[in-house]
């Protein structure tokens, strides 16, 4: 979250600083970026835990299921969101390969 708030912050300024003031357009872009990568941190948490408890068909699913839904909305989405497609569709396939993890852990403990 401080990566986050440090892009919001100074972005646009390092952007500058560093490439340009020609690039300084491509702020918003790198917040999306930077955004999805909080997610996806947490997402790496998610993943140990389900390697921890050594279930890979479980984590071959959230994979399975994260990159199909990615690349759905980044497909469907590209018209409307233009760049912004990418880290939407990422975060949705996250978001969604979550869910199915949360479904399998639901369907597991209740038939224990």
């Amino acid at each position: 979250l401080v990566g986050l708030l440090g892009a919001v912050l100074l972005g646009g300024p390092v952007l500058r600083l560093v490439f340009g003031p020609g690039f300084e357009p491509s702020y918003p872009y790198l917040v999306a970026g930077c955004a999805f990568g909080v997610l996806y941190f947490v997402d790496q948490l998610v993943q140990l835990v389900i390697t921890a408890q050594n279930q890979p068909m479980v984590l071959a699913l959230k994979w399975a299921v994260a990159c199909t839904v990615a690349v759905l909305v980044q497909w469907a989405a590209f018209t409307a969101l233009g760049p912004f497609a990418g880290p939407a569709g990422l975060a949705c396939g996250v978001l969604a390969g979550w869910l199915v993890v949360a479904v399998v852990h639901r369907r597991k403990t209740q038939t224990t």
